[in-house]
């Protein structure tokens, strides 16, 4: 499988389609983008080549992945469905439902995304 040609928004340079165990140290985890110099990777999704969202450094994939711990709780204790949690996350964000992916998503919104969910949270257990 060939890459897309990817580029890094931190150092300029083209990140490289490789095999997940090349950055978990074990497969299972199908094919990735990765930009060595900065250590940015980001999944691609099932058997193909096509980036499930940005390359990420460090601090933007834990923001990530708070931002989902939040965000996911939603619609995992059945508040509301999947869908209709990221329905709601477009509005709350004032973005299109296609573009809400926390994939996406900079630090400044995986915040966002945090926050919202939070209070969500609160009134959805009330």
């Amino acid at each position: 499988m060939e890459g897309l040609p990817l580029l890094c928004p931190y150092c300029k340079g083209f990140a490289q389609l490789v095999d997940s165990k090349v950055i978990y140290k074990r497969g299972g985890y199908g094919m990735m983008y990765l930009c060595k110099p900065c250590n940015a990777y980001v999944g691609c999704h099932g058997d193909t080549n096509m980036p499930k969202g940005t390359l990420a450094n460090k601090e933007l994939r834990e923001s990530r992945k708070t931002a989902h711990a939040f965000f996911d709780k939603i619609w995992k204790d059945k508040h509301l469905t999947r869908h209709q949690s990221y329905k709601w996350l477009a509005k709350s964000l004032n973005i299109q439902a296609h573009k809400c992916h926390i994939g996406s998503f900079g630090v400044e919104d995986c915040s966002r995304v945090v926050k919202l969910a939070k209070t969500r949270l609160i009134e959805l257990e009330a």
